[in-house]
């Protein structure tokens, strides 16, 4: 049981927008065919896989929403798939401003994960849930990544939409 007065895990404990510290993630594919996840910065010896967003493939789109207001804070990550058929999805990430997270996805489950933000990355403005994406700009430096064994590498990242019309 929560004691009084005691912060939770998932609260940010700064009361300013962090700086995002964590580079971009990067995919590269190696002389023999394998592909190798970079989060760290480093240059592996191999050919970066640029990552896709929506506009540069047809077949799938990440959704995402920020949720839980200021206590308890998550994002959620969906990808849509344009297609008929099973998604060939693997795995999800999110990098936001401190690291990131990653999830890899069971065959035959769907394309969706609820990650768990704490500390700094917690750090939210106002209590809205989900957030409304507003001028304040709380979530902008996050980027979220899921690959496809079809499309590659496919990128989104946190925007300002000033507006609520986004969740009807």
């Amino acid at each position: 049981m929560k004691q009084e007065g005691k912060r939770s895990l998932t609260e940010a404990r700064i009361n300013s927008k962090p700086a995002t510290i964590a580079p971009s993630p990067r995919l590269f594919r190696l002389k023999d065919g394998s592909c190798v996840w970079d989060i760290l910065g480093a240059e592996p010896a191999g050919e970066e896989i640029p990552a896709r967003t929506a506009d540069d493939q047809t077949r799938y789109k990440i959704h995402y929403a920020f949720v839980g207001g200021k206590r308890h804070h998550c994002v959620a990550l969906q990808v849509e798939d344009r297609t008929e058929g099973p998604h060939d999805i693997e795995w999800l990430y999110v990098r936001s401003y401190t690291g990131g997270q990653i999830r890899f996805i069971k065959e035959g489950d769907a394309p969706e994960a609820l990650l768990a933000m704490a500390e700094d990355d917690a750090y939210m403005f106002c209590q809205n849930d989900p957030c409304i994406e507003c001028a304040f700009a709380c979530k902008v430096g996050f980027e979220f990544y899921a690959y496809s064994t079809s499309e590659g590498l496919i990128k989104d990242e946190a925007k300002i939409i000033y507006s609520r019309d986004r969740l009807k």
